[in-house]
Order: C-alpha cells, then sequence, then structure tokens
C-alpha cells in the first residue's frame, strides 16, 4: 500500500507539470524588454522621461543597462525622487545622459528638508523660476505654533516663458503646430482629482524645479503609465508620441476624446508605432505565449493608445494611415493570445467608420471600396467577439440564485451598455446592413432573458428579508 501511495504521490506534481506548463511557461515571451525598448525608441534625444512603478522603470534600466538601448535617454523615477540620494544621481552624469537641470545645493533637499512643500492657493501668475527661488531661500522658512517649519511655494498658477523662434528652430514644434504655440505655458498645479493641492512632495517639487531650469533644451516626457498625480496639472501641453507625453509648449484644442490628453504628433507617433515598436512574441499565434495579469495590464495601455492614434488620424482626414494602425494592432496582439478587453471598443468602433459611406463619415473620402471592405470585415470580427462576450456575461449572469445575482447587477448593466452602444454605433454608420439588425436581434435577446430571470426572482420566497 505504502508503494502504491507513493507512486500516485510522484505522479501528482507531474500531471500538474503536464496540464499547466503551457498555462505558465515564459517561454518566448520578451514583452518586458521589448516594450521597455519601445518606451525608449519613441522618445527625442537626449530626452528625459519621468516614470513612477516598477513596471515602467526597471525594464527600461534593463534595456539601458545591459542591451545598451538608448543610454541618451534619462530616466527618471518619481517615486524615487522623493529621497536625496536618488536626486543625487539624478545630478550627475550617467552614460551619454547629462545630469539633470536640478538647482539646488545639496543641503536644500537633504532628507527631512523640503520633503513637504506648502502651495499658496493665490492665483495670480508666478514665474516658476521665481517661485524655485523663493522656495529655496532659507529666509522664507514658516514657523507653525508646535510644528516644525515648512517651505512654500508662492502661488499655485505658473508661467514658463516660451522663445517661440528657438522651439521652431529646434523642432520641438513643426510648422503645422504654430498656430497652437504660446508665448507662455500659464497653468495651475493639479492633483489627480483635478483640484490645486495644498501642498506638494518632494519629488513633484524637484520635478518643478527641473521644468523650470530646462529652458526647453531638452526633451521631457511623462510616461503613460504615471498617471495624472504625476502630471503636476500640465497635461492640456502634452503631446503623446508612443507610450510617453512629451511636454510641450503648445495649447491644443480641448479633445472630445477623454482618453486623449493634450493632442498626438500624428507623424511621430505613427512611425514610432508602425517602423520603431517591437512586440515580445504577442504575434507569435503559431506558438502562442503566456500573457500573465501584469502583461496583459500593459496590452490594455498600448490597444487603447494606438486605438486613440488611429481616431485622431481619421479626424485629421488620414483614414488609410487609421486602418495601418488598427490592423498593425490586431495582428501584433492578437485576441489569441491576448484576450480582447473593453477597450477594444473603440477599435471595432473607429473601424466601423472607416467602412461607412461618405455620407456619414466624410473623413473617410479618399478610401477604396477594396478598403472599405476590409474595415468592414474587421469591424465584423472585432463586433462580433466582443459582442460574443457580452451574451456569455449576461448568460452567466442569469444563470445566478437571487443572492449572488443581485451583487453582480453592476457587471450585468455594464454589458448590456456594450451591447447597446455597439448596437448604436452600427446603426448609426450601418443602418440598413443586415447584420446591424443581426447585432440589434441580440441585444434584444439579452435583454429579453434578463427581464425572465428577474421575473423569475420576484417570488418572496427567494429572498431573505
Amino acid at each position: 500500500v505504502e508503494e502504491v501511495v507513493v507512486a500516485l504521490a510522484a505522479v501528482v506534481p507531474l500531471i500538474m507539470v503536464a496540464e499547466g506548463w503551457d498555462d505558465h511557461s515564459r517561454a518566448r515571451r520578451r514583452t518586458g524588454v521589448d516594450m521597455a525598448k519601445n518606451y525608449l525608441n519613441s522618445l527625442a534625444p537626449n530626452a528625459i522621461i519621468f516614470t513612477n512603478g516598477d513596471n515602467d522603470t526597471f525594464p527600461l534600466w534593463y534595456a539601458q543597462e545591459v542591451e545598451g538601448i538608448r543610454t541618451d535617454v534619462r530616466v527618471c523615477n518619481l517615486s524615487l525622487l522623493n529621497t536625496d540620494w536618488y536626486i543625487d544621481q539624478m545630478r550627475r552624469r550617467a552614460y551619454e545622459s547629462a545630469p539633470l537641470p536640478i538647482m539646488m545645493d545639496e543641503e536644500k533637499y537633504r532628507q527631512g528638508t523640503r520633503d513637504v512643500i506648502l502651495v499658496d492657493r493665490q492665483s495670480q501668475p508666478v514665474d516658476l523660476l521665481e517661485a524655485m527661488a523663493f522656495t529655496l531661500d532659507d529666509e522664507n522658512l514658516e514657523q507653525f505654533p508646535g510644528q516644525k517649519g515648512y517651505f512654500s511655494l508662492p502661488g499655485n498658477t505658473f508661467r514658463i516663458p516660451v522663445d517661440s523662434a528657438a522651439v521652431v528652430a529646434s523642432g520641438l514644434v513643426s510648422p503645422e503646430e504654430t498656430k497652437y504655440l504660446v508665448d507662455e505655458v500659464k497653468w495651475t498645479l493639479a492633483n489627480g482629482s483635478g483640484s490645486t493641492p495644498s501642498y506638494i512632495t518632494k519629488n513633484h517639487y524637484a520635478a518643478l524645479n527641473m521644468i523650470a531650469n530646462n529652458n526647453w533644451e531638452r526633451p521631457i516626457y511623462f510616461a503613460v503609465t504615471t498617471g495624472p498625480d504625476s502630471y503636476l496639472g500640465l497635461s492640456e501641453f502634452f503631446r503623446l508620441e508612443g507610450l510617453a507625453y512629451r511636454f510641450v509648449p503648445l495649447k491644443y484644442p480641448k479633445n472630445e476624446n477623454p482618453n486623449i490628453l493634450g493632442s498626438i504628433g500624428l507623424d511621430i507617433m505613427y512611425e514610432n508605432v508602425m517602423e520603431k515598436w517591437a512586440w515580445g512574441n504577442m504575434d507569435d499565434v503559431e506558438h502562442g505565449i503566456y500573457m500573465d495579469e501584469n502583461n496583459r495590464r500593459m496590452v490594455t495601455n498600448i490597444r487603447l493608445q494606438m486605438s486613440n492614434l488611429a481616431e485622431t488620424l481619421l479626424k485629421a482626414g488620414d483614414p488609410e494611415r487609421a486602418i495601418a494602425v488598427l490592423d498593425e494592432l490586431l495582428r501584433a496582439m492578437p485576441e489569441e493570445n491576448v484576450p480582447y478587453s473593453r477597450v477594444m471598443m473603440p477599435v471595432a468602433e473607429t473601424y466601423l467608420q472607416l467602412a461607412a459611406d461618405t455620407a456619414v463619415a466624410p473623413q473617410t473620402r479618399g478610401l477604396s471600396q477594396e478598403q472599405r471592405d476590409h474595415a468592414w470585415a474587421m469591424a465584423q470580427e472585432v463586433t462580433n467577439h466582443f459582442m460574443k462576450m457580452q451574451e456569455d456575461q449576461v448568460a452567466y449572469f442569469t444563470s445566478l440564485d437571487a443572492e449572488f445575482y443581485m451583487a453582480a447587477e453592476r457587471d450585468l448593466q455594464f454589458a448590456l451598455q456594450i451591447g447597446d452602444r455597439l448596437v448604436r454605433v452600427m446603426k448609426y454608420f450601418h443602418a440598413s446592413a443586415p447584420e446591424t439588425k443581426a447585432l440589434e436581434d441580440k441585444l434584444t435577446e439579452m435583454e429579453s432573458a434578463v427581464e425572465a430571470h428577474e421575473r423569475n426572482l420576484v417570488d418572496p420566497g427567494d429572498f431573505a428579508f
């Protein structure tokens, strides 16, 4: 008996390995390294890029330190910028990168000094360099009864002068963008919720110090993964060029798409995406790769930025390049390796618009019938797959008992809203297509299933009052 038990015990791990190996193997997966290269290769020469967490910092360091990729770029992690030793590092040369323009003596940022900077909420614009000088003057320490003293910024609205001729000559601003060029960048400091903070921490103060002293000489970027808390209220002066926003002296009209901050450098980003980006074998459908939760989150961000690029290209009257970007998105990140999520909604909608007649989609003028047919086929592929996801969710939710069904109400309604959105977009751009009627019928069936299930749950015996 003991021999049988031992044999069975030995077989169990082997079964687990055999059944789970393909779901957990990292073989052929190079997403971390390739995405790091994509970040770096999307940046202008001698750039500074602000990052925030582990996943947008360590891979970039690896690419630079081990593979020697873009060592002219300085990666500056905002989380670490809260420490004096890291500010020391940023003020030293690294590879081809000159020291960062943090103009503070060491004793001004030593740990325990200027860890927190108060923000005066008066709204009169203050020159940012003058604000830095005020805060660095030890004579301006504010004492509070029973507490330590604090330094403060003398306002919450700042201005940075712009030498128009210099920024155009340097290539920072293209001739087509000069209509958006401003004489000075004027903005109000803001946190992630859009309100003015009562204080900022050392990392954000150091970032402001860099921006103030940079004088538009080195390109400054914020990684798209840093988040609104790290943008310092500057997002209306952002230009997306890949996986990072470049801080530019351009005031763009407010974008209708809430997922786009500032604007998109169409030519720059198109070249980066289509010619420079690598995909870490995500596009290897033949062998497949395992994409864990972190990788899937990363892909969500990439799909979002590429769909934003395609949508903006279409609005700019460039439908051919819009199709090319969407096609590359589907090719490089196929559903077989990276399952679709809600972020694919804009992809389906832009394809549907590209396939539409110019009467309802005038921006598509110039597309051949072959290109429209291709866009329609891709739109159907994504839309049908996406609708099937919602149908599966509704079928699952309507199989639940009352207690669990009520807990899933929010997700259920979200699935119905997505289905309704798909139908409305189809009806707007392709009102007479039989595929539109078929999609609407699916939505009706989903809604009917929900109504029937809720009627069945009305019996008070199913509820615990």
